[in-house]
């Protein structure tokens, strides 16, 4: 997806294929998720949300529209801007990408979309 422009006051996070993630300066604590027109696969978002319920390595859907989504915005650094920084990956680290995996299957999902690039 590609962002030609952006609102003022909003910030744009991130773009993926078919979305992008922006925020609003008056509620850091959420972002706003768009997807792209015509693209499919929200309805399945917010299900996997609700299968997921409250973890703290997960996002949370707090309200759901036509072709978006405001989510409970994470803070961090993404694996892949630590590999692109030469930043140190401690194992604790990925170790607990593993237990929030396991969490996620306990709960029925099948995670299989999991990059390091989500910030």
């Amino acid at each position: 997806m590609v962002v030609h422009q952006v609102p003022t006051p909003w910030r744009l996070l991130g773009t993926g294929n078919y979305a992008a993630v922006l925020y609003h300066p008056s509620y850091p604590q959420e972002v706003v998720k768009i997807y792209a027109p015509g693209r499919p696969g929200l309805t399945e978002e917010v299900e996997v949300y609700c299968h997921l319920g409250f973890h703290p390595a997960f996002s949370e859907c707090l309200y759901a529209g036509k072709n978006f989504l405001v989510l409970k915005r994470l803070y961090g650094v993404t694996l892949y801007n630590c590999m692109h920084l030469g930043l140190r990956i401690p194992v604790q680290v990925i170790k607990d990408i593993d237990k929030a995996l396991d969490y996620a299957r306990r709960r029925g999902l099948h995670p299989h979309d999991v990059h390091g690039a989500m910030s």
